[in-house]
């Protein structure tokens, strides 16, 4: 390929060089974001505003009712998948042992339904930044 006088001699040029490194610069910068990390502590105070239908907390735990979320609204728009962590046990102490049925949606979208155990267990999901829209939710309910 033969490029033409003018633009051979723009290549050449030092402030031409430059803005074209600083163009690639950027742009492999906004290729490559860093993974964003929001930990959200259930027993903290301050995350009642994230919380739907959840018990006060009470010796390092929150009690959900028989339907509770948990709202994170303004994940989408990134292109980058979250992973989320979730350290979930079975039913309150002093209730009927009957497992807890856990539902965990993104956007509408059925992540994962299962039963949760009695026991402590932590539970992982990646999402895709495509599944995210504009909130992320978790619903638990009995």
């Amino acid at each position: 390929m033969i490029l033409p006088k003018q633009t051979r001699g723009w290549l050449h040029s030092p402030i031409s060089l430059l803005l074209l490194l600083c163009i690639l610069i950027t742009l492999f910068a906004l290729a490559y974001q860093p993974q964003r990390r929001i930990a959200l502590d259930v027993t903290a105070h301050s995350s009642d505003k994230f919380l739907d239908h959840f018990h006060p907390a009470e010796n390092g735990a929150r009690w959900t009712e028989a339907r509770s979320g948990v709202w994170l609204p303004g994940l989408g728009g990134g292109n980058l998948s979250w992973r989320v962590d979730l350290r979930l046990a079975g039913p309150r102490p002093g209730r009927f042992a009957t497992p807890a049925h856990v539902i965990v949606l993104a956007n509408g979208a059925m992540l994962a339904e299962f039963d949760a155990r009695n026991q402590e267990q932590d539970y992982v999901w990646e999402i895709q930044s495509w599944q995210l829209g504009n909130q992320w939710r978790s619903a638990v309910g009995d």
